[in-house]
């Protein structure tokens, strides 16, 4: 049976498809992340010393990628954010300024962290965390 100009053409087609996707399911394409990484709460406490809230975090994703975004912390109505990036993979602590305004030391608060993605929209983690 002879092949036609047409169906080589559709079986090459067919074969790059197929080596995209893998690729893409993988997340691994000439060193480039496909998949996002994100930042998870490493517990549900937090410390406190001098003003600031120390918030152990950790990057869920490859060594290749990376978690970037801020974090904010709420506390009677009153707001503060940080930027972080940390490398996939890793455990890390993000310093915080305490809002200002508040009637005396908290002994929790609330924590939005929001980590922006190579592809799709952001992932928002939240939590209300116990502070020591």
């Amino acid at each position: 049976m002879k092949r036609t100009k047409k169906s080589r053409l559709s079986v090459v087609l067919g074969t790059l498809a197929d080596s995209i996707a893998a690729l893409l399911s993988t997340g691994v394409a000439g060193g480039a992340t496909f998949a996002g990484a994100e930042l998870e709460f490493a517990g549900d406490t937090a410390g406190y010393e001098a003003g600031q809230i120390e918030v152990p975090v950790e990057c869920i994703g490859g060594p290749t990628g990376f978690c970037s975004g801020s974090l904010t912390i709420s506390w009677h109505a009153r707001r503060s954010t940080s930027s972080f990036s940390i490398q996939g993979g890793s455990h890390d602590t993000i310093s915080v300024t305490l809002p200002a305004g508040g009637p005396g030391r908290p002994t929790k608060i609330a924590a939005t962290a929001t980590t922006t993605q190579p592809l799709g929209p952001a992932v928002t983690r939240r939590a209300v965390l116990q502070l020591h």
